[in-house]
């Protein structure tokens, strides 16, 4: 998905002949305040009495689209305890602790022989997949975070040495791990799922310091900056927001290397020129065909929130007040494009909160959001 919108803003760049300044509406903590809730309304209130989310829902037709993604699912559970631990704001910690239920009952035992244990999540029989597990740590420790509460520290040690056994000796994630033979999959690597694993382990860092767990965060951070396009053949830089988050929790931990910092700086730039681009597009009219349609919620929201970590990152310091202004314009523009109660089509439990593209929306367009406008307002709060 981000390949696509790194494509798209080059093209953009082309037809327009310059990146016009970014198109910023207005924005308030208020604002920011009702935008948060009524997102976490729409997670809760569309989650299943198992504990599984609304996935993919037609606006037009009222249908359930179908489909389900565990990663998204560990993702959006993650997000709404950001919500509690960045605001110790608890009303949706109820219906949270029911999709990390739902988690907690797929787990499978993947320890090695002779090791320690190690358990990884998945739904069904399928191979469990690296950023679920991940995800479902970073979920544990915001949720700890919130509540305080220490009783899943061992099994947050249990999905890290999972973590740990996928990592090949250069650095690189093995996406999935294969119960037949007991071992990761060889050569298979996930777009995201390297960031997931590197952020899941740099939590477990600020967990349980001393441990370790940042130190293989670090290898990742090293091998995502010096090796990953060349040994998985990627044709672009990836603009991948988990790794910003995964630079910005190890903190001070971490003392990037020069060649390490201009690919921060790099990523950096990547993501601001994608919100100027975006925060001109209307969607309407000769808009959009200079700069196509509006991007998923789910990509704007992943722009902010990779915004959030590098303007949290010791290394880019000098670069904070920009980077934070990009967060907030990306933050304003989502909450200009969240469904409001006037502009429900057929369910409105299904609709507002939400952001649509072509009618359509899906989990992660409320999951990534979700998470970005909880950091904007932190910068509009002054909050550290």
């Amino acid at each position: 998905m981000m390949h696509l919108v790194a494509w798209a803003v080059g093209l953009s760049v082309f037809r327009i002949g310059l990146v016009a300044p970014q198109n910023c509406p207005e924005l308030s903590v208020a604002d920011l305040d009702i935008a948060i809730a009524a997102t976490a309304d729409w997670a809760t209130s569309n989650l299943e009495e198992d504990g599984v989310f609304a996935y993919r829902y037609n606006r037009v037709t009222g249908e359930d689209l179908g489909g389900y993604n565990v990663t998204r699912h560990a993702a959006m559970t993650n997000a709404l305890y950001q919500v509690a631990a960045a605001h110790e704001d608890l009303r949706w910690l109820e219906p949270t602790d029911r999709s990390l239920q739902y988690m907690l009952d797929n787990l499978i035992d993947t320890t090695a022989q002779g090791q320690p244990q190690s358990v990884a999540f998945t739904v069904g029989g399928a191979r469990p997949r690296i950023g679920a597990s991940a995800l479902l740590i970073t979920s544990l420790a915001h949720r700890r975070l919130a509540t305080g509460d220490t009783g899943y520290d061992d099994l947050m040690r249990q999905l890290g040495r999972f973590l740990l056994g996928q990592i090949e000796p250069n650095g690189a994630i093995a996406v999935e791990w294969d119960p037949a033979t007991g071992q990761p999959v060889a050569g298979q690597y996930g777009i995201f799922a390297t960031g997931e694993a590197s952020w899941g382990l740099a939590m477990l860092e600020r967990m349980f310091p001393g441990e370790g767990w940042g130190n293989a965060a670090i290898d990742i951070v090293g091998y995502v900056v010096h090796d990953r396009r060349r040994h998985e053949g990627l044709l672009l830089r990836a603009p991948d927001h988990w790794i910003a988050y995964t630079v910005a929790e190890l903190g001070d931990r971490w003392q990037p290397t020069l060649d390490e910092t201009e690919y921060l700086e790099r990523l950096a730039g990547d993501f601001a020129v994608m919100i100027r681009v975006e925060s001109q597009r209307s969607g309407e009219g000769i808009q959009r065909w200079v700069r196509f349609d509006q991007a998923l919620g789910a990509g704007v929201g992943a722009l902010g929130e990779g915004l959030a970590g590098l303007s949290r990152t010791p290394a880019l310091a000098p670069m904070r007040p920009d980077l934070e202004r990009h967060l907030l314009c990306t933050a304003a523009t989502l909450v200009e494009r969240q469904v409001q109660p006037q502009d429900v089509r057929t369910d409105a439990g299904l609709e507002v909160g939400a952001w649509f593209t072509d009618d359509i929306t899906q989990v992660d367009d409320q999951q990534h959001t979700l998470s970005t406008l909880i950091f904007a307002r932190e910068v509009l709060e002054g909050r550290p």
